[in-house]
């Protein structure tokens, strides 16, 4: 179900998403009004339908698709998080799920072959090849409110499908960008480039910061997001696993850039009361 989504990433005017979430809720108020109280297998007593405390770590691989390139980049990080469930109903396992997440994000990207007599006519260093190197680092802080619901497998097992939206802040996305020359003698060419220089012959800067409006215009990133998410976690016991797909709806992160992500998360739930 996760690799559907992941795999039509655009979304028809909504449609294909609307019919996700009629189909959660379907099943949710299914299973809420759908069977007889007496026949329920879970009661006040029962840890699936109380309130929970949850810790976890994250992998999450975003995608950055700027509207002129054919595929997406590739952006890995790591997250650690907190979740609270409130536990919406005595008899039955739905609970709204709130948390906190802190995101750090790593870009590294290589473009090889530059020819560096095009980028430094003046010196010769034509018979060296180069390439441009490109680090950067990523901190965003999550907010995500979601609706789940517990189907219980055994007495120890359960699966958590959930959808909901969640407010994203950006806070850091700090590049640097260095040209690399195979002579010694050429790098010291390159490593002596002014900012200005290395701009007008790189078209990148060598220190940039993904909000700053004057070097990027239209290209700048926005601070604050809303999205949509869809996902399910699994629960052995306090273990939980998850794996979630931010479905990319609302504002772009530029104007000319979209963003969505994949997050893989193992966490503990706790102070189950």
């Amino acid at each position: 179900f996760i690799g559907y989504i992941i795999n039509h990433r655009k979304i028809n005017n909504g449609m294909q998403l609307r019919h996700l979430v009629l189909a959660f809720f379907g099943i949710l108020f299914t299973n809420l009004y759908g069977q007889n109280p007496s026949e329920t297998t879970f009661d006040v007593r029962d840890p699936m339908t109380k309130s929970y405390n949850r810790i976890s770590a994250s992998y999450e691989l975003g995608f950055y698709k700027h509207y002129l390139l054919k595929e997406a980049e590739h952006i890995h990080g790591f997250g650690i998080g907190y979740t609270h469930g409130f536990s919406l109903s005595k008899t039955a396992p739905v609970f709204i799920e709130a948390g906190v997440t802190g995101l750090w994000g790593f870009d590294r990207q290589e473009y090889p072959e530059i020819l560096l007599f095009e980028l430094v006519p003046s010196h010769d260093i034509l018979a060296y090849p180069g390439n441009l190197k490109q680090s950067g680092n990523l901190f965003s802080i999550s907010l995500p409110v979601s609706l789940a619901y517990k189907f219980g497998i055994g007495s120890e097992f359960c699966i958590e499908p959930f959808m909901g939206i969640s407010a994203r802040f950006n806070l850091l996305a700090d590049y640097t960008h260095k040209l690399h020359c195979d002579s010694k003698e050429g790098q010291e060419i390159l490593d002596h480039l002014s900012p200005s220089e290395f701009h007008d012959k790189t078209g990148t800067w060598q220190f940039l910061t993904m909000f700053d409006e004057d070097k990027l215009g239209e290209e700048v990133w926005r601070r604050f997001q809303f999205r949509l998410h869809i996902g399910v976690n699994a629960q052995f016991r306090h273990i939980n696993l998850g794996i979630a797909y931010n479905i990319g709806h609302g504002p772009k992160i530029s104007q000319t850039t979209r963003s969505s992500f994949l997050n893989v998360s193992v966490g503990y739930n706790f102070c189950v009361y």
